[in-house]
């Protein structure tokens, strides 16, 4: 350069400065208005926020807190007049849930992937992910032999000889109370009291169902995750950790702002945290080929040769049987998608009196954990997470796999999951989520690392989920924004149906941040490749991601809005949200006995198995969608006003908002939006 001609200095240092600039800009994006470093503040309150002492369960006392989680907790969507929304807010149940923690590391170690977060920020992740994994890998499914990487939801307890799922500040206070019912009915007995527990028994009894409602089985959605969160180790656990590495995708690059000596400290701290993760993830979990076996033993087969294949959820049925039917025209007989749970009809009449047993007896499918088992398993193929590679050469699997992806974009496609959110998310009420965990797996093939495993079932999965999500899943997000002046942001449905004192519509908002951030994921994941745009991006979208940015850096760690999420929730939405509100063609018991499909309601109990077997063709369901066969004489759900229809338990967590914002700006910085 000392030897160039005067106007070419010029043109180099215009360049420099430019690239300097450039830099100072990606590293202030994500400051607010009074320059707080705004993702440095969050990876702090998560910090803050993760249970750092294990506390018991003390009744009226103490929740028991799992040392290592961050915290969930059971609410009820109450909506109305003042008080509903008090008791909204007043009655929350800390959970200890392996599903939330995983969420949160994930996204940890994801916006630590990004090569934004100061040294200070990354030895705080670090010690985070440290302090989860031994909780997070105690969730393993103790009912398979070691070392199967299927997880469970809730924590196990052995009971007479079965492990069983067992959250105890939801259980004991049940059991605790279906005691004292006892109690009381024999003292009311013994005084010739029986009248009197006439009228209290429903009260008593709902309690006895609440605990068996929590006696599930392993499932696909915490096996995915787990998966999704040794991949995202074994990729950062890989990578050099001196800061004098010369790789720019290195773990160091993305924690080093200097070469000082504390700052390869740092490093170093850091990238041990990571491997030493991955190691305990490792004894846990490395057996993952085993997981693609029972994806495919527990999928759904709607034209397959057993009940275990072809039994559905009447609820999933209603959902999907255009996808089903078109299918069947296709001559697609070998059609597999996968399930919530990892059992079938026949073995969870093995389990059922040993107090493990699927929801309502019978197996779902659910587009937000269909995407979300997707993900992981593309990422683990990608990855060879310890060799899950292997697991792909199995043509069932790569079918499976396949077909379910076609299914998860035909409902954006048709606009049948908007249309139905209630019955297409099982489990996930916010479609704002489910759009965001699409996401993710288009920005697997498209985002800053290069696919080595493009097969046809890849390109396939890849071509039809980018499609999805670029046409439909865009545009549906695109109309949901709500512009207010330069902000940006996204609403779901918590505290949107509120009324004041005088019965005036109010507006609360209390998922708006996490909608937000979700929402910014879903459309960075979607239309960015290697922190830039896509040459394709609709003009639109890159000034909602501005104002949402915008939104969130001033709201997130401000007290205007409640940092709560309907992340997931128990399956009943409305009115017409039970499996019994559909129609069935296989009614019985668990023990084999079949009913009549003009069985009523007084043949409801815990027993009662029913389901749609295999595909029936359209108008004679709708004869029974439109006569008494089949649904109990229940009315058949064929419209949803929307989830505040009713009161229903769902899981909320604010180290979710925070971690999914936390990512969201991270992101939004790199790429300077």
């Amino acid at each position: 350069i000392n030897n160039s001609p005067p106007q070419m200095k010029l043109t180099l240092f215009f360049i420099v400065f430019c690239i300097a600039l450039l830099e100072v800009c990606c590293h202030t994006a994500a400051r607010d208005a009074d320059g707080a470093d705004v993702p440095s503040l969050l990876v702090q309150r998560l910090h803050s926020l993760q249970v750092r002492s294990e506390r018991p369960f003390i009744p009226f006392v103490s929740s028991h807190q799992q040392r290592g989680l961050w915290p969930s907790y059971v609410m009820v969507n109450f909506h109305g007049a003042p008080k509903a929304a008090a008791e909204r807010a007043k009655f929350q149940t800390f959970d200890n849930n392996m599903f939330v923690s995983n969420w949160v590391a994930q996204l940890l170690l994801e916006t630590l992937a990004l090569q934004l977060l100061n040294d200070s920020d990354g030895r705080l992740v670090g010690e985070m992910i440290d302090e989860a994994m031994p909780a997070l890998m105690s969730f393993r499914d103790q009912t398979r032999a070691p070392p199967s990487p299927v997880m469970c939801f809730w924590p196990q307890r052995l009971i007479n000889g079965t492990y069983v799922a067992y959250p105890v500040n939801l259980m004991d206070p049940s059991l605790a109370l279906l005691e004292v019912g006892r109690e009381l009915e024999r003292y009311l007995d013994q005084h010739h009291l029986h009248a009197v527990w006439e009228r209290l028994a429903p009260f008593f009894s709902s309690f006895r169902d609440t605990a068996l409602a929590f006696r599930i089985p392993a499932d696909t959605d915490d096996s995915s995750a787990n998966l999704a969160l040794g991949t995202l180790l074994q990729r950062l656990s890989s990578l050099p950790s001196s800061s004098s590495s010369s790789s720019s995708s290195s773990l160091s690059s993305s924690l080093s702002s200097s070469s000082s000596s504390s700052s390869a400290t740092a490093t170093a701290t850091v990238s041990s945290s990571i491997k030493r993760a991955f190691s305990v993830w490792n004894l846990t979990s490395y057996d993952v080929q085993a997981l693609g076996e029972e994806y495919v033993r527990y999928s759904y087969r709607p034209f397959g040769v057993g009940l275990d294949e072809r039994l559905i959820d009447p609820r999933a049925y209603y959902f999907a049987r255009e996808y089903l039917l078109e299918a069947e025209r296709a001559g697609d007989y070998d059609l597999a998608l996968l399930t919530t749970w990892l059992t079938n009809v026949s073995y969870s009449a093995q389990t059922f009196s040993q107090n493990v047993a699927m929801p309502f007896n019978v197996n779902n499918m659910d587009c937000s954990v269909l995407a979300n088992s997707i993900f992981a398993i593309v990422s683990g193929v990608q990855a060879n997470t310890v060799g899950f590679a292997t697991a792909w050469e199995k043509a069932p699997f790569r079918a499976l796999t396949n077909q379910s992806a076609a299914y998860v974009a035909w409902a954006i496609r048709s606009g049948r999951v908007a249309e139905r959110p209630d019955l297409g998310l099982t489990y996930y009420p916010s479609i704002y989520a489910f759009y965001w965990f699409v996401s993710r797996t288009v920005h697997e093939f498209n985002g800053d690392a290069s696919p080595q495993l493009l097969d046809s079932s890849m390109r396939s999965i890849n071509r039809t989920l980018t499609a999805a999500m670029r046409d439909q899943g865009t545009a549906y997000l695109v109309n949901a924004a709500v512009c207010n002046g330069t902000f940006v942001y996204w609403d779901d449905f918590l505290g949107d149906n509120d009324t004041t004192a005088d019965g005036k519509p109010l507006i609360r908002g209390q998922d708006r941040l996490f909608s937000t951030a979700v929402s910014m994921l879903a459309l960075l994941n979607t239309w960015t490749q290697s922190s830039r745009w896509i040459a394709q991006t609709p003009g639109a979208v890159p000034p909602l991601l501005r104002g949402a940015a915008l939104f969130l850096k001033s709201t997130i760690l401000s007290d205007e809005y409640e940092p709560w999420n309907a992340f997931f929730s128990g399956s009943v939405h409305s009115m017409t949200g039970l499996p019994f509100n559909y129609p069935a063609n296989h009614i019985s018991y668990i023990n084999g006995t079949i009913l009549p499909l003009n069985a009523t309601t007084d043949e409801v109990n815990p027993s009662l198995l029913a389901a749609m077997d295999g595909v029936i063709p359209e108008a004679i369901y709708q004869e029974m969608v439109n006569g008494p066969l089949g649904h109990f004489g229940l009315p058949v759900g064929t419209s949803f006003s929307g989830f505040n229809d009713i009161a229903f338990p769902f899981w909320c967590s604010p180290s979710i908002t925070y971690a999914t914002a936390l990512l969201a700006l991270t992101q939004a910085a790199r790429l300077v939006i």
